[in-house]
This record gives structure tokens, sequence and C-alpha cells, in this order.
């Protein structure tokens, strides 16, 4: 005999199963969107997206969470390097928080206004 109860029982354990992963991969999804940003910023200014059509990248932007509809958008980007140029400069970690400290500066002066900086 065929038990429906088993059935139902079943396909619920299922989509508590999908449920459970969508939310997952929802969430692993908004952690990586920072640095998916980020990595588009870089290959848009290094050029890589040079034969896309505004709208398609206007596209792309809105698939990374930012709001485009109305705005004009600019980029610029900041170098920060060793004026002596010595091998004995900054360590990595000092490299680091030399340019997080820069990143929240450039924040600060340009606080005013709907801004995006990433560290790279």
């Amino acid at each position: 005999p065929h038990d429906s109860r088993d059935e139902l029982a079943f396909i619920e354990k299922q989509w508590r199963h999908l449920t459970y992963e969508s939310r997952e991969f929802q969430t692993r999804f908004e952690n990586s969107l920072p640095a998916l940003r980020n990595a588009f910023l870089i290959q848009f200014v290094d050029g890589h997206y040079y034969s896309m059509s505004e709208q398609e990248i206007r596209e792309r932007m809105e698939s990374y969470g930012w709001d485009v509809d109305g705005r004009s958008f600019s980029f610029s980007t900041i170098e920060l390097f060793d004026l002596a140029g010595r091998e004995s400069g900054f360590s990595e970690g000092d490299k680091q928080s030399v340019a997080f400290a820069a990143a929240n500066i450039v924040e600060e002066l340009v606080r005013s206004r709907d801004v995006e900086v990433s560290v790279v």
C-alpha cells in the first residue's frame, strides 16, 4: 500500500532543504558582493568593458547592488606608493593599514556625495 503521508513528508523535507540552501546561497552572495563590486570596478577602470553599451554596464552595476536609475557615475583611482622607493619601506601589514586609512580619508572628504570607496 502506498502511503501518501510518507510522500508528503518526503516533499516537505526536500522543500525545507531547498529553502535552507537558497538562504545559504543568498547569504554567501551578499557576503561576496563587496568583492564582486570591487572586481567590477577594477576591470572597468582597466578598460575590460569598453565594448559594452552603457545599458549593459548599468545592468551589470545593478546586478551588483548599485542603484543606477537616473544617476551618472564617475570612477577615480588613487594609487599609493612608497615615495622613497626603498625595499625596507612599509611592511605588508603597514601597507594594508595605510591603504585603509587612505580609503577612510577619501570617504570623509566625499561624505556629502553618494560615493563608494574600494581598497585594492
